[in-house]
């Protein structure tokens, strides 16, 4: 709940109202017989409220207060981590777009192998033949110096 100042223009009293903002009351009777008025104010800035380069912000990404963005940056590559700014423009749908057809690929391996295994062929003889060294390391899924077939 806010707090608001008033003051007197004929003796200089002063006063403080807690109230809502729908309760705050335009003037104020003063004590000697004159009208105490509104004083403005400036907000109160604190730690986090607002952000900024003087005041700081919590960086939710690094877990921690930090002065600047400058700072937020310095920590991140210290601690190895990538801010969302050193992303390429469309890292995400590309991403996205990489795991679909992932995806796509691994349910169709699947599919080969689910069916090889109705033909009647014995599971490890379907598995090899699904999953062949070669077509491993073709799409990157099995380092180049293992050998077989």
């Amino acid at each position: 709940m806010p707090l608001y100042p008033y003051f007197c223009k004929a003796c200089g009293a002063r006063e403080e109202v807690l109230c809502s903002v729908e309760e705050k009351p335009v003037a104020l009777d003063c004590d000697c017989g004159a009208d105490l008025y509104p004083k403005v104010t400036m907000p109160a800035r604190t730690r986090g409220s607002w952000g900024g380069v003087d005041t700081g912000y919590f960086d939710r990404g690094l877990g921690q207060w930090v002065d600047s963005t400058k700072e937020a940056d310095k920590i991140a590559r210290e601690k190895g981590l990538v801010r969302a700014t050193e992303f390429d423009k469309n890292f995400i749908e590309d991403s996205v777009d990489t795991f679909g057809t992932e995806q796509k690929q691994l349910e169709a391996d699947s599919q080969e192998y689910q069916s090889k295994l109705a033909s009647g062929m014995d599971a490890s003889d379907a598995a090899a033949s699904t999953f062949s060294v070669s077509k491993l390391q073709q799409r990157g899924m099995l380092d180049s110096a293992i050998r077989g077939e």
